[in-house]
């Protein structure tokens, strides 16, 4: 995970690291695929406890991951999460960790339901995608660009309007030079923090899109008519400007996490 690779490269400063490869699993089907899916995590999961038991370190960082949630648990280690908000896999993750942290634009409040203290989570004055090592996005050839996944009600019209509409990769970056970024998920931060004018869809904008529209980096629109609408009067103009500002007010998240590790 890009943001993950930001930690390790601040924790290696003055730590050990070990970093894990990505793997938590997804959406399960049902059936064979559900067998298959279980057996796959069970295996990874024996592998990682192997090679964390062997590491024996003093504290594991994760972004709300239950498989570092019930390693770090069995093990006795000591488990800090990122969280940038509320999220069903933090059920079975919040109950198990030590300190959570998370941006300062996010309610402590929405966490209270999942099992953790109030007092063990910590908060930052930051939003971890302006911190991530994303890799870098080809050139978009001055196109529209869109989340993948998105909905063929919004696709179809943006391709009607502009005459290059692109989908983006979800576990990449997004080019500098793209004309307009529409989005409805975590891409939507990603962009907006890359100086891209950026639209976000979808009736529930999270803490930190809400965040980033007060910021003037995102307009949130609901209704295909006012997406079009902005599209036109948005592509091609340049957030970069006000997006190096918001960011230079931040704090890394890494200083907190630093700042944890050393208090106990």
């Amino acid at each position: 995970m890009p943001f993950l690779e930001h930690v390790a490269a601040r924790l290696g400063e003055g730590h050990r690291v070990l970093l894990t490869p990505p793997g938590e699993a997804g959406p399960l089907g049902g059936g064979a695929a559900l067998f298959g899916r279980l057996r796959a995590e069970t295996r990874r999961m024996e592998r990682l406890l192997a090679a964390v038991a062997e590491f024996a370190p003093e504290a594991a960082v994760s972004c709300a991951s239950a498989v570092a949630a019930r390693i770090s648990f069995g093990l006795g280690v000591r488990h800090l999460s990122f969280c940038e908000g509320p999220s069903r896999r933090l059920r079975t993750v919040a109950p198990l960790l030590q300190k959570m942290l998370v941006p300062s634009v996010v309610p402590a409040g929405a966490f209270s339901r999942y099992g953790i203290d109030a007092g063990d989570i910590v908060r930052y004055g930051g939003v971890p995608d302006a911190f991530a090592r994303w890799p870098e996005a080809p050139p978009s050839g001055g196109a529209v660009v869109v989340e993948e996944g998105g909905m063929p009600e919004v696709i179809g019209p943006l391709r009607d309007e502009f005459p290059r509409v692109v989908t983006a990769d979800r576990n990449g970056g997004v080019p500098g030079d793209a004309l307009l970024f529409v989005g409805h998920g975590r891409m939507v931060a990603r962009a907006a923090l890359a100086g891209v004018p950026t639209i976000s869809y979808g009736r529930r904008p999270d803490a930190i899109q809400r965040y980033l529209a007060r910021s003037r980096l995102v307009a949130h629109r609901t209704g295909l008519r006012d997406i079009l609408r902005s599209a036109r009067r948005m592509a091609g103009s340049s957030n970069a400007g006000r997006a190096g500002d918001v960011i230079s007010r931040m704090e890394d998240p890494c200083d907190t996490l630093l700042d944890v590790i050393v208090g106990g």
